[in-house]
Formats: C-alpha cells, sequence, structure tokens
C-alpha cells in the first residue's frame, strides 16, 4: 500500500535553534506513509529557509507561509483544512520524537479499529545544564488500560 495514510502537522515560529532536529525525527520515521505539512507563521530567525531546504529534499514535505503571524492553533487549524488523509498527527518544532512512533500509533489503531491514539511524552525545561524531565503518564483506569496497547 502506497497511499498516504497520515498528515503529520507542525506549526513553525522561530525554532531555528531545533527545526533540523525536529524534521530529521519525522523523516526518520519507519512508517513512510504520511505527508508533513510545516506552516510558517512569519518566522524571522530563517526557520522557512530551513523548512523549504528540507521540501527540496523529500517530496513528502509541504510548505506554507503565514502572511502575517496568526500563531499555532491558527497554523493547525489552516493545515486540517486542507489535507486528504485518514489521520491526522501534530508535531511542534521543536520536537524529538521516537523513529517508530507513527509506526506504533497506526497499528495500535489499526489493529483495534481505534479512532484515536496517543503516546506519553516527556517535558523537557530548563537550560542545557540544569534539564528538568517531567512525564505525562495516563491517569484513570481507562487511560491506563488504553496504554497497554500502544
Amino acid at each position: 500500500m502506497n497511499e498516504m495514510e497520515i498528515s503529520v502537522i507542525m506549526p513553525v515560529y522561530n525554532a531555528g535553534e531545533y527545526l533540523r532536529e525536529a524534521l530529521d525525527c519525522v523523516l526518520a520515521q519507519s512508517f513512510t506513509r504520511y505527508w508533513l505539512y510545516c506552516i510558517d507563521d512569519c518566522s524571522d530567525d530563517g526557520s522557512y529557509e530551513v523548512l523549504t531546504s528540507y521540501q527540496k529534499k523529500d517530496e513528502r514535505i509541504q510548505v506554507y507561509h503565514n502572511k502575517k503571524r496568526m500563531g499555532a492553533a491558527y497554523s493547525r487549524n489552516f493545515a486540517l483544512e486542507i489535507i486528504d488523509t485518514p489521520y491526522v498527527g501534530f508535531v511542534d518544532a521543536d520536537d524529538i520524537i521516537e523513529s517508530n512512533m507513527f509506526s506504533e500509533l497506526f497499528q495500535a489503531i489499526d489493529t483495534y479499529q481505534a479512532d484515536i491514539a496517543y503516546c506519553e511524552w516527556d517535558v523537557f525545561e530548563g537550560t542545557v545544564d540544569n534539564i528538568v524531565i517531567s512525564s505525562r503518564q495516563p491517569e484513570s483506569d481507562k487511560e491506563k488500560e488504553q496504554a497497554k496497547f500502544l
């Protein structure tokens, strides 16, 4: 099956410090049937140029540029209006994701005929010398049961 299954939406605003790593993580996915929609929100740090350079390397990357700064929610909603895949995923321009994330989420949806799948995440805050990591864990019994499938 070569049809695209997932549209990944990445809003971008002045993410130059992290953007290449975030893009590389998405492009390194073991699951390859996806489009990556990057919406630049009037960055002034070279982020848009990074996006267009990556677009030239991989035809799955679609780059859009807001005419004025509108915010991440607007950028995500813009992409939601133009996508044409059964599933959507969200990745921020400073995210680092595992190379099997989309594969495991898609497999969970397919196996259990689910409408939605999500995974745990860690939040890195602070500086390089003082990093704080916090994890979001399933809270309710239902969330814990559902998380077993991921």
